[in-house]
């Protein structure tokens, strides 16, 4: 993984309590009544790596955990995490593994490793390391998901954050895409294959993701455009293509002005019905003049729906590589 920029570093430990420091490894237990001992570490894997990294990981404290013995019915004894994530108790020989209550774990966090059933030996001390960790779902999922969740969200980058000024990043599957919001000027590339965590938020009415932090994968491709008529194009296909790539081609230019934010505005027409192409002023479209009334373009962009009207969209294309214009 490339990178991970901790944008919001709070919004992890807010969740759960965390400590500044791992404890030292328990120490051998011998027991009279030829109990073993188990010594269970908690811990939150933010970045994915499947260890603990200090100042990156969230121990979890404070909190009681249970053991459940092989074939019970019920969850005993129970156990408090410590400080530092970690929790001990004595058992009698056999076969266990640490429950986690719902309490602990909400509605955002799962067990992704340590779940499984162990041993304890007499007179034995088992180190067990549970981990939990943030779903994972991807743009489809996104768009369905419950607001407000916490989770991580998986695709392909179709643009960087600083396109369009707006700190907006779309990100697909082979379905469908979604903006994420709120993106720091990062180094994040057209075709990454990037991890976002954050929540599930709405923008301009459609589904978007707050971002609080992101790891990159390594870099793709990206699916080809959608093909669309300029009609379709302004309704993202009754809403059904909002946020991906999108291709119209052959339209003429019927209009031209200058946006509030300072953007270049092409209203264009192949003949089906009009759409707004939106070119922005963080980009490098010079010579404008080349976009003018009269001329024919065809224009690859991102479906994002009109500040003004949400029940239209509007097309921005990434660069001057996404739109050519012909006589």
């Amino acid at each position: 993984m490339r990178n991970m920029n901790l944008v919001r570093p709070m919004a992890v430990a807010a969740l759960l309590l965390s400590a500044a420091c791992e404890s030292p490894v328990a120490e051998r237990v011998i027991d009279d009544n030829a109990d073993g001992h188990v010594r269970v570490f908690l811990f939150v894997d933010t970045n994915l790596n499947g260890a603990f990294n200090a100042g990156v990981d969230t121990q979890v404290d404070s909190v009681i955990l249970f053991l459940r013995a092989k074939g019970a019915a019920t969850d005993s004894p129970s156990l408090r995490t410590d400080s530092a994530g970690f929790a001990g108790i004595n058992a009698p020989a056999g076969r266990y593994r640490v429950v986690v209550p719902p309490a602990v774990l909400g509605d955002t966090l799962f067990i992704i490793n340590g779940g499984d059933e162990f041993t304890i030996a007499a007179n034995d001390t088992i180190q067990k390391g549970v981990t939990l960790g943030f779903g994972l779902i991807s743009p489809t999922q996104a768009r369905t998901y419950a607001q407000g969740r916490t989770v991580w969200l998986t695709g392909i980058v179709l643009n960087p954050p600083a396109a369009f000024g707006d700190s907006t990043v779309h990100v697909s599957d082979t379905i469908n895409a979604i903006r994420a919001v709120d993106v720091r000027p990062s180094p994040i590339f057209t075709g990454d294959s990037i991890l976002f965590f954050g929540r599930r938020t709405s923008r301009d009415g459609q589904p978007a993701f707050d971002v609080d932090a992101f790891l990159i994968r390594g870099q793709f491709t990206t699916r080809p455009p959608d093909s669309l008529s300029t009609a379709r194009a302004a309704t993202a296909d009754g809403g059904k293509r909002d946020a991906r790539l999108a291709k119209i081609a052959n339209a003429l230019i019927s209009d031209t002005s200058t946006t509030s934010t300072g953007d270049r505005r092409l209203r264009v027409d192949d003949g089906t019905g009009s759409l707004d192409v939106i070119l922005s002023s963080n980009l490098n479209f010079t010579p404008l003049s080349a976009y003018a009334p009269g001329a024919r373009v065809t224009v690859t962009g991102l479906l994002v729906p009109d500040p003004g009207d949400f029940s239209r969209w509007r097309l921005k294309p990434r660069g001057r590589s996404d739109i050519v214009v012909s006589s």
